[in-house]
C-alpha cells in the first residue's frame, strides 16, 4: 500500500471520502494513485518526501518538509503548520 500527501483537496469518487490538503491518501491501486498525481491532487513520493507513519514527511537536521514544500524547524511547529494547512484547505 502506498501513502501520498494530498496537495489539492478532493473527494475520492470511489469512496466518497474527503481528503483535505495535508492529509494522507492510501491506496493499493497504482493506476488510481498515478491518475491522482497526474491531476495534481497527490504529491508523488520519492526517497526525499516519503510519508512516514505519523503522516509527516521524513525529516533531517531538525527540519520537516510540509506537503506544500515549506520547511519548518521542529516537530511541534511542523504539526501546527500541517494543521493550519488543513484548516486553510477546508475554508477554501
Amino acid at each position: 500500500m502506498s501513502k501520498h500527501f494530498v496537495v489539492n483537496a478532493f473527494i475520492d469518487k470511489e469512496t466518497l471520502k474527503t481528503y483535505p490538503v495535508g492529509s494522507v491518501y492510501e491506496s493499493d491501486s497504482e493506476e488510481r494513485v498515478d491518475f491522482l498525481i497526474e491531476e495534481g491532487f497527490l504529491q508523488a513520493n520519492s526517497e526525499k518526501n516519503e510519508v512516514d507513519e505519523d503522516g509527516l514527511i521524513k525529516h533531517g537536521g531538525g527540519y520537516y518538509e510540509l506537503p506544500n514544500g515549506e520547511k519548518v524547524k521542529g516537530r511541534e511547529n511542523a504539526l501546527k503548520a500541517l494543521e493550519e494547512l488543513k484548516e486553510a484547505s477546508i475554508e477554501e
